[in-house]
């Protein structure tokens, strides 16, 4: 999806109460993106559009 669209249009979503929000975010963390590709998707893509 990220290589199809772009980082910059994905949000983070932990799927919480069924998974374990930390864990989602290993697994962002572990992916083979460059740094401000992952707080785009973590953080900052979400900052964006609730401004």
């Amino acid at each position: 999806l990220i290589q199809d669209i772009g980082a910059d249009r994905v949000i983070f979503g932990s799927d919480y109460p069924w998974e374990i929000p930390g864990r989602a975010v290993e697994i962002i963390q572990r992916l083979d993106l460059s740094e401000g590709e992952k707080e785009a998707i973590l953080w900052k893509n979400a900052s964006i559009l609730l401004e």
